[in-house]
């Protein structure tokens, strides 16, 4: 069973033998397993074998799944530092509005919607205590309570609904070989930029053997096999 080949990568992993661990990662992740640890040995698996392509594809793949690993988050950062290619820095807001941005950049859609469950639950609760005048209703501090609930309850609800379009709309991947010519048009000689292993591009689509791509908001396209979606 899938523990069990789990187990062996694990144990090939420890005794130095990558290839034979990658092989036993990559056995599960063909039956269909999605897992953030899986992902997150098999970077380490790429790393160790100086696949950063694959390494960082991996990374970003356990990263969606385990957005605050402090382990996965340092080892991301560290392979990406022995990356060629720079790419735009993620935008942030100043102060106090990337405060407000934290819960939404570090929560998975999942993990969004199950607080918008707990929130709508203590509306309900509050409500219901309202509706029965109990004493503690009456208090200052409940209405204070009440408001910070319905605003958290908002912007929760903004961050579900800009989580499902985001990902419905906008795919990424990984660039898995060096020196990948990125053309003009499919099996053009005009090529518009290089891209080296590792580097992030959103993906547009793939059809007919190639893959429309975008890097630094430049669109291009190279063959759909030199890259790894997210």
């Amino acid at each position: 069973g899938i523990a069990e080949i789990f187990q062996l990568a694990n144990q090939s992993y420890e005794a130095d033998d990558l290839e034979k661990a990658a092989a036993y990662y990559r056995a599960i992740e063909d039956r269909g397993l999605v897992n953030g640890n899986l992902y997150f040995n098999m970077g380490n698996t790429f790393f160790r074998m100086g696949d950063f392509g694959k390494a960082i594809l991996y990374y970003e793949k356990a990263r969606k799944l385990h957005p605050r690993s402090p382990d996965l988050l340092h080892n991301l950062a560290y392979a990406r530092t022995f990356l060629i290619d720079k790419e735009d820095q993620e935008d942030h807001l100043p102060g106090s509005l990337e405060t407000l941005l934290l819960l939404h950049r570090q929560t998975t859609r999942n993990e969004t919607f199950i607080l918008l469950g707990v929130l709508n639950l203590l509306l309900v609760l509050c409500l219901l205590a309202r509706l029965f005048r109990f004493r503690f209703t009456e208090r200052f501090y409940f209405g204070y309570l009440q408001g910070a609930i319905v605003i958290l309850f908002v912007l929760q609800l903004f961050s579900a609904g800009f989580k499902v379009w985001d990902e419905d709309r906008t795919r990424e991947a990984i660039v898995l070989q060096d020196s990948v010519k990125a053309t003009a048009s499919p099996g053009s000689n005009e090529t518009l930029y290089e891209l080296n292993s590792g580097t992030k591009v959103v993906l547009r689509e793939t059809r007919d053997g190639y893959s429309r791509i975008e890097w630094n908001h430049v669109p291009a396209f190279v063959e759909e096999d030199v890259v790894g979606e997210i």
